[in-house]
């Protein structure tokens, strides 16, 4: 009410509301309160929950819930889109915009007219509590209040200005024949009230009012649609896409009015419903529909990659290279969009333009190219070792043995396929290669190596054995008789043996030991006492001390440890335990 005080309002109209006098102290307190918002609803909301005022001519109606008394409060009411009028009645469902002014006591007595009703007054004047004038009322005004509908006025020759003027509201007026034009040219009626009215939203374009005035007063989409408003003009008012849509709207007539793609992407509208509208494949890339969804929607993978669709997204599509190749894409680029080698030489490009493209070694033993067609297109031994070939897919691809052996392969890999030793030789494999292969001194030997270059890689006296040599050649070869000792008599299970003496060991008391061995020689004694052997006995010239082994009945002797002896006294003894000759 205090915006209409600063004529940013309506104007403001007098009417009626009766209550009983019991509830007149905390109207006076508090003002009108809308029933159902912390008080109860004492006399129904036919209309809706509000405050229920009459016009000054429908006294009766307000009487009829004063409690049989005849006194009314007058209020001042705000003419705005929470003010309807229902016939002789107005609702209001905002309490800012009623006030009540003062009580005053209506008589009883008929009268042939009723008294004139004052004109609209100014707002301040009723706020300020100051007298308004009393204005005389127009005859159109006071035949109203006699009964005579707009109709009527209007027929009678009335103005449409006087007819406008008299205060009947929107629905009389419509029905009068008033067209909104009219009502708008010379009238103060709210939009809302002409809907309300019954004006149709066709009506209102009529009429000249604004789109966005006309959904702000309750008017739907659909009834603009059907009232002639294009897509366009309801985009300008600020309609979405989606209410355009649900008023009937074709995709075409969105598109056509301006709404961008993404809008339509956004309400759920798939790719497919979109085409028949004809936007681009690019369009749609840039709304954020997926390379899928275009393609599925009918485009094809040409479109797609036109649009600028990265070839990585036809693959998570599940488009095989045969599918992408096309839109002319290279090697290259399937290979950065995720591609293997073997889509791709299955797309049908050459195996020399997949390699240019970076495809590794790897990749194309995977796509089951072989050693060979790898070696003709150009990469190395070392390469082909990486991506997993064999020494023997090598060698059968015509790789000679130094490029395998060059490009890491160890000899043990050719051992496996059978290359002799000569062959490797022949590679330039060294003594000590083929030894950490596997080969033993004998094939080495075999194959031409001398046997001091044998000697020097690390093989040891029971190899040399083994290949046929004598103790008195290993000794030649600089073996110690300690290491022959111990590898030669125990490889025939007795730890002496003729070979021993032949190689100019000593031999004392009854066991032979080596004539100049530095370290300890650990001797193992098994003696049984069922054997023709007594006492085994030891001295060592270093210390002048004997040793003696007694035998203890079935018990095993423990490991005894003895410094070598040196002496060159030698006899011909047996071995207490095989019986062998020494």
């Amino acid at each position: 009410m205090a915006a209409a005080v600063k004529g940013q309002a309506d104007t403001v109209i007098p009417a009626y509301h009766g209550t009983p006098p019991w509830s007149l102290d905390g109207i006076y307190q508090d003002g009108l309160k809308i029933g159902g918002q912390g008080i109860p609803i004492r006399n129904g909301a036919k209309y809706g929950n509000g405050i229920y005022l009459a016009h000054l001519h429908a006294a009766s109606l307000s009487l009829g819930f004063a409690a049989q008394t005849n006194r009314l409060l007058v209020c001042a009411v705000l003419s705005s889109p929470d003010v309807s009028e229902h016939r002789d009645a107005l609702l209001v469902k905002n309490t800012a915009h009623v006030v009540p002014l003062f009580q005053a006591r209506i008589q009883s007595h008929p009268i042939s007219m009723p008294p004139p009703s004052p004109l609209s007054v100014s707002v301040s004047d009723l706020l300020s509590h100051h007298t308004p004038r009393r204005l005389t009322e127009s005859p159109a005004v006071v035949l109203r209040w006699n009964g005579f509908s707009a109709s009527e006025l209007r027929a009678a020759g009335f103005t449409h200005s006087d007819v406008l003027n008299a205060g009947f509201n929107a629905s009389y007026l419509r029905t009068a024949g008033y067209t909104a034009g009219a009502l708008n040219n010379y009238g103060s009626f709210p939009t809302a009230s002409l809907r309300i009215a019954g004006y149709s939203a066709a009506d209102m374009l009529d009429a000249v009012y604004q789109i966005p005035d006309l959904r702000s007063a309750g008017y739907t989409v659909a009834a603009l649609k059907n009232a002639g408003s294009s897509a366009a003009s309801l985009r300008n008012a600020g309609c979405s896409a989606s209410d355009v849509l649900d008023a009937g709207y074709t995709i075409l007539d969105v598109l056509n009015a301006g709404y961008p793609i993404s809008d339509l992407r956004t309400e759920g509208y798939p790719a497919g419903a979109l085409a028949s509208a004809g936007p681009s494949a690019a369009s749609l890339r840039n709304a954020g529909y997926s390379a899928s969804d275009v393609l599925d929607a009918g485009y094809t993978i040409l479109d797609v990659l036109n649009a600028g669709y990265p070839f990585s997204d036809l693959r998570m599509a599940g488009y095989p290279a045969g599918a992408v190749a096309s839109g002319g894409p290279s090697a290259a680029s399937l290979r950065n969009a995720g591609y293997d080698a073997e889509d791709v030489l299955d797309a049908g490009y050459a195996l020399g333009t997949v390699v240019s493209a970076g495809y590794e070694a790897s990749d194309l033993r995977r796509a089951g190219y072989s050693a060979e067609a790898l070696q003709n297109a150009g990469f190395s031994a070392a390469s082909l070792r990486g991506a997993g070939y064999s020494a023997a897919d090598m060698l059968d691809a015509g790789y000679k043995i130094v490029d395998v052996l060059d490009a890491g392969y160890p000899i043990s890999d050719l051992r496996s396929p059978g290359y002799s030793v000569a062959v490797l030789k022949n590679a330039g494999s060294s003594v000590a290669t083929l030894r950490n292969a596997g080969y033993v001194a004998e094939d080495v030997l075999d194959a031409g190596y001398p046997f001091g270059t044998v000697v020097s890689a690390g093989y040891e006296a029971s190899d040399f054995r083994r290949a046929g040599y004598s103790a008195e050649a290993l000794k030649d070869a600089g073996f110690s008789a300690a290491g022959c000792w111990l590898q030669c008599c125990r490889s025939v299970g007795c730890w002496l043996h003729n070979s021993c003496s032949e190689a100019g060991w000593c031999i004392i008391s009854r066991v032979a030991l080596p004539s100049a061995a530095a370290s300890l020689v650990k001797l193992q004694t098994s003696m049984r006492s069922n054997r023709s052997c007594s006492t085994v006995s030891v001295w060592d010239s270093n210390i002048e001390d004997r040793i003696d082994l007694e035998p203890t009945g079935t018990m095993m002797m423990s490991m005894q440890w003895m410094r070598p002896l040196h002496t060159d006294k030698e006899t011909s003894l047996h071995c207490p335990l095989s019986g062998r000759l020494l």
